[in-house]
């Protein structure tokens, strides 16, 4: 006969051993970390898991309570958590932690998020790990108190508004790996007075100084092909700005309202945008490299630009490109040129008189509109044709154009001595010519020669080499005396400087 109690103890045994493994199994799962899983619960900082491999994992450290993260902070290299170490690799976000002084990131970060320090109001510090590849968008937008920053040298790109409004921010080191500078990368950093360029950077994006009132210098290196537009805008104090070999392109708005007093074009460029340099009131030389066909709308409007060669590889001048330039008191037009655009010279009320090469087969309307102290017009070639009858509108009365005698396409279109509404001869004698060689110094080290024949070159004034060079010729001091002269194409006679 079977013992009843047997079987209850059996039964009580089978239970006691399924509530003993379903602890066992309940403890063991709560123990094994999870992806995306989030510690310490309820801290300002808290760890998501971001991968995990075997017995250790990796990590991104972000603020989970802003108000709380107070004062500097170190964010440690690894963390543990149930038993498992984890290395911490990203950044996400400390955005809006207005109270946070400084913080220290572990080498063993590779990535700081788009936006991850936005608005910290009182961060004044920041090293960025080597590791790190590039600086996203709007990194430190808005770190007003932001004075020292230290870029990763294997960043290759700054983007969008990474830096934008730190205008504490003083000066700024670009390693040698970065390539571009996105659009306002350090745009209304009002502080910063010091930019090193680094020596691969591409690309300079459109905004990327944008309004950097304190900037007085800049060295754009070799490597640079583009600058965009708006790209050093508004920059007020930017007295100095020297433009690498490799430039090609010159944006729009570029310079608009810097401080330049000159600049030389190198001769890679071949485009500058519209209103490049307007409203650059110190801009008094610029040297036009020997690449650039055609000088745009506005481009150096309402400059101080007080004399102005433009060399003969320049076919076309622009509308409004040199308007409202009351200096301008002396231009000489290349004998490349073929057009002078509307309102070219609007409003230079300095300039007195002006050559038109032969070459110039059209000229728009208004070229010379308000040009109050206006006399004299000499025309070296045909008349040109004329787009309506405002060329001269709101000059003086007594102005003068100036054409070859016997010419016969001026002879059809002067009608009783006037032309374009203001007297018209022929026979004028030619203008007293220029000095035969002359020079202005550009910037410290740069010197612009202007000169009649050819040019000749030499170190002690005994032996001369003649230079494939034609005029303005840019020389740049390098602490080496030397000599220029010019020898007259005709008689040979020379003439030294």
């Amino acid at each position: 006969m079977k013992n009843p109690n047997n079987k209850m103890w059996f039964r009580n045994f089978c239970l006691a051993m399924c509530c003993s493994l379903f602890s066992v199994l309940y403890i063991q799962a709560e123990t094994v970390p999870e992806i995306g899983e989030s510690f310490p619960e309820g801290a300002p900082i808290i760890y998501t898991i971001r991968t995990i491999d075997d017995s250790k994992g990796t990590v991104a450290v972000a603020a989970q309570y802003s108000n709380s993260v107070v004062g500097d902070i170190v964010i440690p290299g690894t963390v543990e958590y149930k038993n498992m170490q984890f290395t911490v690799t990203d950044i996400s976000s400390f955005s809006n932690c207005k109270n946070m002084t400084s913080i220290t990131i572990p080498d063993t970060v590779t990535y700081i998020g788009p936006s991850a320090f936005i608005n910290c109001a009182m961060l004044e510090s920041i090293v960025i790990p080597n590791h790190v590849s590039a600086i996203l968008t709007r990194t430190f937008y808005n770190c007003g108190s932001l004075k020292n920053v230290r870029l990763p040298e294997g960043a290759a790109c700054i983007e969008v508004e990474a830096f934008r409004k730190c205008v504490s921010l003083k000066n700024i080191v670009i390693p040698d790996h970065l390539t571009i500078l996105e659009e306002s990368a350090f745009a209304e950093c009002t502080g910063l007075t010091q930019i090193a360029l680094g020596k691969n950077v591409l690309t300079i994006g459109n905004n990327a100084f944008f309004g950097c009132k304190s900037l007085n210098s800049i060295i754009i290196p070799d490597s640079v092909n583009f600058i965009e537009k708006e790209a050093f805008r508004n920059c007020k104090n930017l007295k100095t700005a020297v433009l690498g070999s490799g430039l090609i392109t010159i944006g729009e708005n570029a310079f608009n309202s810097t401080g330049l007093t000159g600049i030389v074009i190198p001769d890679n460029v071949i485009s500058i945008g519209e209103m490049a340099f307007f409203g650059c009131s110190d801009l008094s030389d610029v040297v036009f490299g020997k690449g650039l066909t055609a000088i745009d709308y506005a481009v150096f409007g309402d400059s101080g630009l007080t004399s102005i060669t433009i060399p003969d590889n320049i076919t076309e001048i622009g509308e409004e490109a040199f308007s409202s330039c009351t200096g301008l008191n002396q231009v000489t037009l290349g004998r490349g040129l073929t057009s002078i655009q509307s309102r070219a010279f609007y409003g230079c009320a300095g300039l007195k008189e002006i050559t038109i090469p032969s070459s110039v087969t059209s000229m728009g309307s208004m070229v010379f509109r308000f040009c109050s102290d206006l006399n004299r017009v000499v025309y070296q070639g045909n008349v040109p044709n004329v787009e309506g009858d405002t060329l001269y509108s709101n000059t003086p009365e007594t102005l003068t154009s100036y054409y070859p005698k016997g010419n016969t396409t001026w002879e059809n279109a002067v009608v009783d001595g006037m032309w374009q509404y203001r007297k018209a001869v022929s026979s004028e004698p030619s203008p007293e010519p220029e000095k035969d060689i002359d020079y202005v110094i550009i910037q410290n080290d740069i010197l612009n020669i202007s000169f009649r024949g050819t040019l000749q070159e030499s170190t002690d004034m005994k032996v001369w080499k003649t230079l494939d060079a034609v005029s303005p010729y840019t020389v740049k001091m390098i602490g080496t005396q030397k000599f220029y002269r010019t020898l007259n194409d005709v008689s040979g006679d020379a003439n030294s400087h």
